[in-house]
């Protein structure tokens, strides 16, 4: 039986080395008549799972298609959202608001990150830079829910440990960035799903 290697690719690979020019990565096969064996050898942030999909062209076509108009829906949404925070903002004056408007803005800018269009069409040729990207806007995410949550329910006033919690937080994601490479997105992680247990502890309490 005869193996050959259809595809190779590592984190210093910029976008031109895909030989399919799609923002989710995708490889084309030429299957002949018959059973076929793949074996796939992957690694990405945090040890996270892939769910490989075999495509016709066709289907993959209608596939990046859907993908590509329900990101467009969750865009408009979030941008949506982002005027109707301004506009409340502009009326109350409230700081809270402001702080949302970062959430907002967070979203905004994750969501290109996650689906690859930045790599795609913005910084082709950095992909270091694109590996190192996701714990920046992931922190702005964070801090900005933070502060949010820290305005909107008045922690320090009412609930001081609460209001420590979520300058502990914000504290730890800077000190993270002081982590190398992996151990960086790995810290981030960790510190996310901290702060969705305290952000949910605290919408309960307050």
């Amino acid at each position: 039986q005869q193996w050959h290697l259809v595809f190779q690719q590592d984190w210093h690979s910029e976008f031109a080395s895909r030989p399919h020019p799609t923002a989710r990565l995708s490889v084309p096969l030429r299957l002949s008549a018959g059973e076929h064996q793949f074996y796939l050898n992957y690694y990405i942030h945090a040890n996270g799972k892939l769910q490989p999909r075999i495509y016709s062209d066709s289907g993959l076509f209608a596939a990046e298609t859907r993908q590509h108009l329900l990101n467009g829906v969750l865009a408009g949404m979030m941008l949506m959202l982002f005027c109707i925070v301004l506009l409340y903002q502009r009326i109350a004056g409230d700081i809270s608001y402001l702080a949302y408007l970062g959430v907002c803005v967070g979203q905004l800018l994750m969501l290109p990150q996650i689906e690859g269009y930045y790599f795609q069409f913005i910084w082709p040729n950095a992909a270091a830079f694109n590996q190192w990207i996701p714990v920046p806007l992931s922190m702005l995410l964070v801090a900005s829910h933070c502060a949010f949550a820290m305005t909107f329910f008045q922690l320090k006033q009412r609930y001081y440990r609460l209001w420590q919690l979520h300058w502990l937080i914000q504290a730890l994601m800077l000190l993270n960035l002081l982590l190398p490479g992996e151990a960086r997105f790995i810290g981030m992680s960790l510190l996310a799903i901290c702060y969705g247990a305290l952000a949910l502890t605290t919408a309960i309490i307050a």
